[in-house]
């Protein structure tokens, strides 16, 4: 789609610094009145350190009820915070949709961490989204995981008639 005449349009495409070390570029138009088309500028740049993904998504301390989520910290200069999304359902587009469990943005959550001890339910999966927010409003890609809860402990002693369903959580 070709901006209207005096519009500017950018387009950014980001390449995996696994994939070449040699990146190559061609462009072509044509524009049917005058003949051709016009370039008028073009850039090839490192993305700056704030808008890279976060790096080393952790669980720690994870029991029936809770986690510690981290990640590597973001150092760069135009660091302003992160934005973190948990949900028990897989979210197509974390740009888009919203976690059922937390929804936190990068004016809230400045630390590499987020403390989810007493809030998360027993034997149950949950899919985290992270990423760097910088002050001039640039964004990263999402880091995602996904990590499940173990069971409750069971005291004892313990009674169970084992009529109905078999609970997930005991083995026989």
């Amino acid at each position: 789609v070709l901006p209207k005449a005096n519009e500017r349009q950018t387009w950014t495409v980001e390449l995996s610094k696994e994939l070449v070390t040699t990146v190559q570029v061609a462009f072509a138009g044509k524009n049917a009145s005058a003949g051709g088309a016009k370039l008028f500028y073009f850039a090839i740049e490192n993305m700056s350190e704030c808008a890279q993904a976060p790096q080393n998504l952790k669980y720690e301390e994870l029991n029936s009820s809770g986690v510690i989520l981290s990640w590597d910290v973001c150092t760069a200069s135009t660091f302003k915070g992160y934005n973190l999304k948990v949900s028990t359902k897989e979210l197509e587009d974390p740009n888009l949709f919203v976690g059922d469990i937390v929804n936190v943005t990068s004016d809230q959550l400045t630390d590499e961490f987020y403390d989810l001890t007493g809030q998360l339910q027993p034997n149950t999966t949950y899919h985290v989204y992270v990423q760097n927010e910088c002050i001039d409003n640039d964004i990263s890609a999402w880091t995602m995981g996904t990590f499940t809860t173990p069971c409750e402990a069971i005291s004892i002693p313990y009674y169970d008639n084992f009529e109905g369903e078999l609970n997930e959580c005991y083995q026989i």
